[in-house]
């Protein structure tokens, strides 16, 4: 999706924005903007770019709720619950459903 912007040049008076993210994906001086099947982290409309960031962030979290649940001293405390009905969703939304069941049962 394209966004008005504003800009000195007449060509960048538009920024590209992930429909899933909604975040901008160019700025205004980016010369793809006007165009972005050309560019490398986007495909079929969507930025390919979030999409790796979200997966190493996911991973990074599991790995460092598996970490904690080893060392706590009260791994069910209601903080630790909470943080994982939040996260467990986010892990199935990316497909990891061996993870989700994991983390079901540290609850």
């Amino acid at each position: 999706m394209k966004v008005p912007i504003e800009s000195k040049s007449w060509k960048h008076g538009k920024a590209t924005t992930c429909t899933v993210c909604e975040e901008n994906c160019h700025e205004f001086d980016c010369w793809w903007s006007s165009n972005p099947s050309k560019c490398e982290v986007m495909k079929d409309g969507y930025c390919t770019e979030i999409e790796d960031q979200k997966s190493i962030l996911l991973s990074e979290a599991y790995q460092t709720i598996n970490n904690l649940s080893q060392i706590a001293l009260k791994p069910d405390s209601a903080f630790t619950l909470q943080h994982l009905d939040f996260f467990i969703p986010r892990v199935r939304e990316a497909g990891k459903e061996s993870w989700a069941r994991e983390l079901e049962e540290k609850r």
